[in-house]
């Protein structure tokens, strides 16, 4: 059996990045923009990327924030209005605990 290389490196040691890609927009612009972010990083070698809507984040979902060795959020500005310490985006996503008991 031969061993698989790349750039001299032996496949089983290649290293293979999550890249997960988190939005939250109300007219589509944002949608369009996290699919680019997504086509991109998913074309480049060894990334493995996933986008998810903030709406569509659920207890599976969590498991993606978990194993991301990188986390791109986007928002449009109205969604992003700091509200005290927080923001809106972060408000909408549930911590495991609320998931768990819902």
């Amino acid at each position: 059996m031969t061993e698989l290389i790349v750039a001299d490196v032996p496949i089983a040691d290649v290293l293979i990045v999550d890249v997960l890609i988190v939005y939250h927009g109300g007219y589509g612009q944002t949608a369009r923009q996290a699919a680019a972010v997504h086509e991109g990083a998913a074309s480049i070698f060894c990334v493995r990327a996933r986008k998810v809507q903030v709406a569509d984040v659920d207890a599976n979902a969590l498991v993606w924030f978990e194993r991301a060795d990188a986390i791109v959020f986007g928002a449009s500005s109205p969604n992003l209005v700091a509200d005290g310490n927080e923001i809106s985006l972060a408000r909408e996503i549930p911590a495991p605990a609320q998931v768990a008991s819902a």
